[in-house]
């Protein structure tokens, strides 16, 4: 049925366990009904490590058949405001998670989505930090806004950013 697994990713166990908990007594006291045939669980991923992909989708094989309705890509990596670590620092590493390895997990994912049919849906939560009014560039901006824009064109624009930055003309 619908949200009948629900599986939560995350890469501390011990976080991750602890809100599988919080949302179980959340469903129990909300909807007593829905969370007699809902399970939550918790399965280990770290976004920023491509072996961890591999495995979280094996355990999908093994425990769950396969079957994802719903993905919701959530993990991210932040800086804080406050983080002395330079801006030109922070690119790299937050672009390799939040676009790059996001965009592996999903699509190591997505065969095994639409192999079980057309329903399947991927929701990407972003933060307010991902504004395009980031990116100094108003011509870079459109190019990003662009109702057009492929895969391939997205990954240079990316990389172009990052190259910006690395160069100091961002």
């Amino acid at each position: 049925g619908l949200f009948s697994n629900v599986i939560l990713g995350c890469r501390d166990a011990t976080r991750g366990k602890s809100a599988v908990e919080e949302i179980n007594k959340k469903l129990i006291s909300s909807s007593p009904t829905l969370s007699s045939f809902t399970s939550v669980s918790f399965l280990p991923l770290d976004l920023s490590e491509p072996s961890s992909h591999s495995t979280f989708k094996h355990l999908i094989e093994e425990n769950f058949g396969g079957r994802i309705d719903v993905l919701v890509n959530n993990g991210a990596l932040a800086f804080k405001g406050s983080d002395p670590t330079p801006f030109m620092e922070q690119t790299k590493p937050t672009l390799d998670v939040n676009f790059r390895r996001t965009l592996e997990f999903t699509e190591i994912l997505l065969p095994m989505m639409r192999k079980h049919g057309n329903d399947a849906r991927i929701v990407n939560v972003a933060s307010m930090a991902g504004r395009l009014k980031q990116i100094r560039s108003q011509e870079l901006q459109a190019q990003f806004r662009d109702a057009n824009l492929s895969l391939t064109k997205l990954r240079r624009l990316v990389d172009q950013f990052e190259s910006d930055v690395q160069n100091g003309v961002h």
